[in-house]
């Protein structure tokens, strides 16, 4: 199925690979076995999800918390709903970097988080517009 629609694809010009079409069809068929089986499947734990990119990231422990912070924020506000965990523990992560001060660009959040710099571009530009999102714009060059 997935070789049907990278083909289609290309044949109409569509920019797609082969992994994100992969991609979708795996979390298609994981909504649907979860809907047609009634499964109980727990929430992923957004703060673990935070954790295993500031460690991946090797940001400081100061980061990290300011990363907690802005998730507590989010969880108040109720931003979060239908967000892809990772995506938004990778925003997080990339916030509080420009939060503190410490340099990472949103290539590297993506590539410790497994994630694209659009979603991180995407999920921060929201976070921005619902949130007080304060930047140390002397010591980090923002990439938005």
């Amino acid at each position: 199925m997935a070789a049907a629609i990278y083909a289609a694809c290309r044949e109409m010009g569509t920019p797609r690979t082969l992994n994100d079409i992969m991609e979708e069809n795996i979390a298609r068929i994981d909504r649907l076995l979860v809907f047609e089986l009634s499964l109980k499947v727990p929430n992923i734990d957004i703060k673990r999800c935070i954790f295993k990119v500031a460690g991946k990231a090797s940001v400081t422990e100061n980061t990290k918390r300011q990363a907690l912070s802005i998730m507590k924020e989010i969880g108040k506000k109720q931003i979060s709903a239908g967000k892809d965990p990772m995506g938004l523990a990778a925003t997080t992560v990339y916030a509080a970097c420009l939060k503190t001060g410490e340099i990472r660009t949103q290539s590297e959040i993506a590539s410790a988080s497994g994630i694209t710099e659009v979603t991180i571009r995407n999920r921060y530009k929201e976070l921005k517009s619902n949130l007080e999102l304060n930047e140390r714009q002397s010591h980090h060059v923002n990439y938005l």
